[in-house]
């Protein structure tokens, strides 16, 4: 581990370690009813709550760069990065607090507490990591767990909890995004699976369009920090999961794989949450969109020479299903009548993710899902046209980043546009 990946790791060390503690006190709220331990959860609340307010800015911690370089990714990366660290501080977040308290029930209902950001986020982690569960056996009905807390301990106060721990995970997953971008230069890219200039400069120019609109979108919310509340948990939580798995794609298409711990547990606990999602939501959608989400994972782990081209293309087809099942012609064209949104009668896949996003009345998370599904495709794109025309073959851990990226943002897509109404 060189200087730099040290000094990443120290506010990813020091937000882990806060929601690890703030996952246990969650989890104790839900399980200890009895009145009797009302002063003793109260006692931690405010220890938590204390030590978050003695918090230093987090990026105080971050390795020095310039960020006045427009070419830098590292730049952007980071000014996102300064845009939710600034979310953080004392006032923002009594104030949203304050908000969330009244109304906990209308924010939090129906969030899987594997995904959630509220005070039991981490509830299954926790104790798969401590005594070795497993998590699909331990989801919770977060809205029943914070009427039992609230039944101990101030709403507010819990709610408040809450929102540092949204904040602290928003803030670690980034800053892991950051990192992986660090660790090579940009005329690297791709440069470990021998991609030409053409292909470099078309992958280049979409992942900054990404990194560009991920920056805007945290910067919006920084300009607006009570706007936050406007998105669920569970999708504000997105955004900063697809940076960071895309950013880490890049990094191991471009550069000799540098195992660090920290960036291999938190993959390994997105491609869990991928698993589950995957397996509660396809089925709402279509239920032969399993069969072929099946088909693709048992190409790529098969011995097939022809293995990464079959699960390219039946994972392009899957977001292309979901895409539109999600957004109907006659749908779309009852939303918009907008002539740009078409292209030969048929709405354009531009027209399908505004549909998508059509409840987000934010023009930047917007804007996000477009330049990270155009990312997404452009992967998807590389690895099938990398079947004829690379130098070097991919490695399983490539592999598994393109599996993940691409589970990733169709989780992203269901997560955003799924309506149990639509149907």
């Amino acid at each position: 581990m060189n200087k730099t990946e040290e000094e990443y790791l120290k506010p990813i060390n020091i937000l882990s370690d806060f929601n690890s503690r703030t996952g246990i006190l969650a989890s104790q709220m839900s399980a200890l009813k009895d009145a009797i331990y009302s002063p003793a959860l109260g006692s931690l609340a405010d220890g938590l709550l204390n030590e978050y307010k003695s918090f230093s800015p987090i990026t105080d911690l971050l390795p020095k760069i310039d960020i006045s370089i427009g070419s830098s990714l590292t730049g952007i990366a980071r000014e996102a990065n300064l845009a939710i660290s600034s979310l953080t501080n004392n006032e923002n977040v009594l104030a949203l607090g304050s908000i969330v308290s009244e109304r906990p029930h209308s924010w939090l209902n129906g969030i899987d507490s594997i995904h959630s950001l509220s005070p039991i986020s981490g509830i299954a982690q926790t104790i798969a990591q401590s005594a070795g569960a497993v998590t699909s056996g331990l989801r919770i009905e977060s809205t029943e767990a914070f009427r039992i807390s609230s039944a101990f301990i101030d709403q507010v106060k819990v709610s408040t909890l809450g929102i540092e721990s949204n904040f602290s995970k928003l803030s670690a997953t980034s800053i892991l995004a950051e990192s992986s971008l660090s660790g090579f230069k940009w005329n690297e890219l791709g440069a470990q699976i021998g991609i030409d200039q053409s292909t470099q400069l078309r992958l280049g120019d979409s992942f900054r369009a990404v990194s560009e609109s991920y920056s805007e979108l945290f910067k919006s919310i920084q300009a607006a920090p009570l706007s936050i509340i406007d998105y669920t948990p569970s999708v504000i939580r997105q955004p900063p999961i697809e940076y960071y798995t895309g950013a880490e794609l890049c990094r191991l298409i471009s550069i000799p794989d540098q195992p660090l711990p920290e960036r291999e547990f938190f993959s390994n606990k997105i491609m869990i949450d991928n698993k589950l999602a995957l397996e509660r939501n396809l089925p709402k959608i279509d239920s032969d969109l399993v069969q072929l989400w099946d088909g693709a994972k048992q190409a790529l782990a098969s011995n097939n020479p022809d293995r990464v081209r079959h699960f390219s293309t039946s994972v392009r087809e899957l977001m292309t299903n979901v895409l539109h099942q999600l957004s109907p012609d006659d749908v779309v064209k009852k939303w918009s009548s907008d002539p740009s949104f078409y292209k030969d009668g048929r709405p354009t896949r531009e027209a399908r993710l505004m549909y998508v996003c059509r409840d987000i009345n934010a023009g930047p998370f917007k804007k996000f899902v477009q330049k990270d599904v155009a990312a997404t495709i452009e992967f998807i794109n590389l690895f099938h046209e990398g079947t004829h025309k690379v130098k070097a073959s991919f490695t399983e851990n490539q592999l598994l980043a393109l599996k993940v990226k691409a589970e990733s943002t169709l989780n992203f897509l269901m997560e955003i546009g799924w309506r149990d109404t639509d149907n």
